[in-house]
């Protein structure tokens, strides 16, 4: 009992509902948790996308499971964040709508040193129907805490991420191509990172690859 009293209390949201357990999504923590309809005060009432608070115990078989769960009275925080910055950056790979296809792009970070990001169509801008590889772009940053947490805890567990994880938790979203008369404006540092871009994709294509990350 004195462990349940002490037991750090989480906000999520449910992920999914049977009719007698269900699954519950927190920012803090990396996976879905189990809850059982036992440890719901409320649990008839709870639908898919309701926030809850709820603690987390280690069952008899080795397994966490959320405990304690009630319906919360203020919403679960964003598992997702979008940068305020924009970036320019020069797409990898054909990517439109129509095909419901995702891909790459590259860009230089603060440091210089040049990026991946991956991106879907649901990351275009609202107007944006399709972009083609070699296109210069604008676009924000996405972060998926859960992702982020996740890659954290494996670094502090021995398990370092190699390069090619080393942005997982990153993704590119609000793209949208630059016009002529963009580019015409960028900032010589902005202009120059493009230029350098399109020499590394050419080298790449001209190599018949793709680049790792």
């Amino acid at each position: 009992m004195a462990d349940q009293a002490v037991a750090t209390r989480y906000l999520g949201t449910v992920s999914a509902k049977r009719k007698a357990f269900g699954f519950i999504r927190a920012a803090e923590l990396p996976l879905d948790v189990f809850f059982h309809s036992a440890s719901c005060s409320d649990f008839d009432d709870l639908a898919v996308g309701d926030a809850v608070e709820f603690a987390v115990e280690q069952q008899p078989g080795g397994k966490k499971a959320a405990v304690g769960v009630c319906k919360a009275s203020k919403a679960a925080p964003d598992l997702q964040s979008v940068q305020d910055a924009s970036h320019i950056g020069l797409v990898a790979t054909d990517t439109a709508v129509a095909r419901l296809s995702s891909g790459y792009l590259r860009y230089m970070d603060q440091q210089g040193a040049v990026q991946h990001l991956t991106f879907s169509v649901q990351d275009f801008a609202a107007e944006v129907n399709s972009i083609a590889r070699g296109q210069p772009v604008k676009f924000q940053v996405l972060i998926d805490r859960r992702q982020q947490l996740l890659q954290a805890k494996q670094a502090e567990s021995g398990g370092a991420a190699g390069t090619s994880s080393k942005h997982a938790f990153m993704r590119a979203t609000q793209l949208r191509p630059l016009s002529t008369e963009e580019q015409a404006l960028l900032t010589p540092l902005q202009q120059k990172q493009l230029l350098v871009l399109e020499a590394l994709a050419d080298t790449f294509d001209s190599a018949g690859g793709q680049a790792g990350t």
